[in-house]
Parts: C-alpha cells; sequence; structure tokens
C-alpha cells in the first residue's frame, strides 16, 4: 500500500507492516469481483492500448481488469514486496513509491486508480490530486467510508493494537486459524494458507493508518479540483468508490 511523506513515522510504520504482511492475492474471483464494479464505475472502456497508473498496487489484480480490457498497466506501492511480487508475476512495469509523491510528470497516463489504498495515508486529500494530476482522464478510487461496518471493526481493535503487537497473529494456535478459515471459505472466498490468514488479520486489524470519509467531502475535493464525478456507489462494508473526469 502507497503512504506518504517519505521522512514520516506513519509512512515508515505502514511501509514495514505491508512488508512483512502484503496484502493477499485474491484470485480471479477477486478480478472478476472488481472487473464487475470497474465496469459499472467507467462511463465506457478505455480504448485498446490506453496507459493506466495503479497507486498502491497491492497483488495486482486492479490491474489485471485493465489489462484484459487492452489497456497497459503501470504499478506503484509503498513496499518492496508488492512490486517484486507483482511484477514477477504479471509483467506489468512496478516502481517502488509514494502515493503522495507520485515519480511521473504531469498527465503521463491515460486514466488511473487506486482501490483501498488512499486512506491509508497521511491525506487522502492529496493522494487523489496526485493521480489526477499524474492523469489526463479518468480516475477510479475506492476509500472506506465514514459509515462503513468496517470503522466499527477498526475501532473495536484499538485496544488490541495498542497492547499486542501484529506479529501475535503468527502465534495464533491451529484450531482458531481452523475457524477463521472455515468462515472464509463459507463466505466464498476460497481456501487460504496460515501465511495468508496472517496477512488478512493484520490489514484489517493492525494496518497503521486508516482514515474514513463521508461520501460528500470526497465529492467535494473533485469539486474543488476541477474534476467532474462521473459515478458514486456506496459499498456497504467498506466504503465508496468514485469515479472522476478530468474532462
Amino acid at each position: 500500500m502507497a503512504s506518504s511523506k517519505k521522512g514520516s513515522s506513519r509512512f515508515s510504520s505502514t511501509r514495514t507492516h505491508y512488508e512483512s504482511y502484503p496484502f493477499i492475492r485474491g484470485g480471479p474471483r477477486r478480478v472478476e469481483h472488481w472487473s464487475s464494479r470497474l465496469l459499472e464505475a467507467l462511463p465506457a472502456l478505455p480504448p485498446a492500448g490506453s496507459t493506466l497508473l495503479d497507486v498502491g498496487c497491492g497483488s495486482g489484480e486492479i490491474s489485471e481488469c485493465f489489462a484484459q480490457w487492452g489497456c497497459e498497466p503501470t504499478l506503484i506501492d509503498v513496499t518492496d514486496a508488492a512490486v517484486r511480487g507483482t511484477h514477477g508475476r504479471t509483467g506489468f512495469p512496478a516502481v517502488q513509491g509514494d502515493a503522495l509523491h507520485l515519480p511521473f510528470g504531469d498527465g503521463t497516463f491515460d486514466c488511473g486508480v487506486s482501490i483501498g489504498v488512499l486512506h491509508h495515508t497521511e491525506d487522502c486529500r492529496a493522494g487523489l490530486a496526485e493521480l489526477i494530476r499524474a492523469t489526463r482522464g479518468v480516475v477510479v478510487i475506492m476509500v472506506y467510508g465514514s459509515l462503513s461496518a468496517y470503522r466499527l471493526v477498526y475501532a473495536l481493535a484499538g485496544p488490541l493494537r495498542h497492547w499486542v503487537s501484529v506479529e501475535a497473529v503468527e502465534r495464533l494456535p491451529r484450531w482458531v486459524l481452523g475457524i477463521i478459515r472455515l468462515t472464509i471459505r463459507l463466505q466464498g472466498r476460497g481456501v487460504m494458507n496460515d501465511h495468508q490468514i496472517h496477512c488478512l488479520l493484520a490489514d484489517s486489524l493492525w494496518s497503521p493508518r486508516v482514515s474514513f470519509f463521508k461520501a460528500t467531502t470526497v465529492m467535494e475535493w473533485g469539486h474543488e479540483m476541477g474534476i467532474r464525478l462521473i459515478y458514486q456507489k456506496w459499498l456497504m462494508f467498506h466504503g465508496h468508490i468514485f469515479a472522476f473526469s478530468r474532462t
């Protein structure tokens, strides 16, 4: 996941966290899921050959959605683990960097995407502005909502984060992992190994920086930046997905 100022402790802790516990792959099921969501959000599929910037690429599955439509993705993530792993698996160009200081010129890419990332930075609004700056067409983002169920989960886990280090996930008894694994299977999310469960719990409960936003707040940012809102949808458990256009 991408984060903020390279000198800040928040930036360092976020990078360290996701180096040790990378965002897990969801496989074809996740690609299919986000393909349908993105098809709803986009006014039209980008023309074949369109360049795409994926900020906070994680496991790279969002870029896979665009690649199957003929786009040419470039990936950026705060962690070396994501950059190396995703580039090695997909072959997409990938660089390690900061979502708030993208190493690309103005309007470098035809379109941009950042799913579940900017709320992990110090300044979500600045992250959106950077994504807009580096692209010349449509951008799609997903951020956590202030009324999402996950906000309650993250808040209730506050004492856990304060008193127990994230490494505790690696000491969970086998029977606890078994219950979690069964629950995940019943949700139709496939079979996860122990390391994947550790990463899932680390991301959900121990992520060092998480912010939550009202949809109206994000829409106001877009208005202030002079970009046009073309799609918005509330995702009940997590938050909101938005598509903005510069034209």
